[in-house]
């Protein structure tokens, strides 16, 4: 409390105020997976506990710039697996060309230590 999230009981309705809100803030979740099929949309995005559970908290307490990039198949490996690591790692690439590309045009911040 105080740091990432205040508390205020006289509005019940809605007590919890996000603290990093102020500015855009961005996470990137990587993982890996066995299968494949858990992004939003595919046939098993439902048994996606993971990336949904993550953005919900982080969400809470302000960051709604939630990135997640995957890499799947690692039980079938092989061909599969090369090719799921590929895409991810173009897609991390172009991540943060994007990112660095909004940073370096956003004004600069001062840190209150």
């Amino acid at each position: 409390m105080g740091r990432t999230v205040d508390y205020d009981p006289s509005t019940p309705e809605d007590p919890f105020t996000p603290l990093l809100a102020d500015r855009p803030r961005h996470a990137v979740i990587l993982s890996s997976r066995g299968g494949a099929g858990f992004e939003p949309g595919a046939e098993l995005a439902h048994m996606n506990h993971l990336e949904p559970s993550l953005t919900t908290v982080l969400e809470f307490i302000g960051i709604t710039d939630v990135h997640c990039i995957a890499i799947e198949n690692q039980e079938e490996g092989g061909d599969a697996l090369a090719t799921s690591v590929a895409e991810a790692e173009r897609r991390v690439d172009a991540l943060v060309a994007r990112l660095q590309g909004m940073f370096q045009t956003a004004p600069k911040l001062e840190l209150a230590y």
